[in-house]
């Protein structure tokens, strides 16, 4: 059996599955619309190590210093992003909750239990499976 990828529509809730082998063929179609992420960098810290990444970079400047004050303003963003992000994989484990909650299907009921632990999972830590990172680059060319 094929391990199934979860893609999420948010304007119509709906879940798309596809193989690992049909997910790296529609990935590599994406447009990237001028926004070229650092894959290796955060495939290897994912948005939690990103995260503290920030918060220690924030923890590290002195106010006192003029250019230190701009540095403050782009990694308060920073970090606004990233817990935007965190947000968005936890309303969409969530999602995930409620259609197990309800399904019937055992074949169904297990491609959502594996869902949900990739989920739950890239709120932890940074992937470290191959269906995790291609999770975690979908969520990262579905959030504007």
């Amino acid at each position: 059996m094929k391990d199934t990828i979860i893609f999420v529509q948010d304007s119509s809730r709906h879940f798309f599955q596809l193989s690992e082998e049909e997910a790296i063929s529609y990935l590599t179609r994406i447009e990237e619309d001028h926004i070229v992420p650092d894959y290796e960098n955060v495939l290897k810290k994912g948005f939690t190590g990103l995260l503290q990444e920030v918060k220690e970079l924030m923890d590290q400047l002195d106010m006192a210093i003029p250019s230190d004050l701009s540095k403050m303003t782009f990694y308060r963003a920073c970090k606004i992003v990233l817990e935007g992000c965190l947000n968005y994989v936890t309303r969409c484990r969530d999602m995930i909750r409620e259609k197990l909650s309800i399904c019937s299907d055992r074949q169904r009921i297990s491609e959502l239990e594996k869902m949900e632990k990739r989920c739950s999972a890239l709120l932890e830590h940074a992937p470290e499976t191959f269906a995790e990172a291609l999770q975690f680059i979908w969520f990262i060319h579905v959030m504007p």
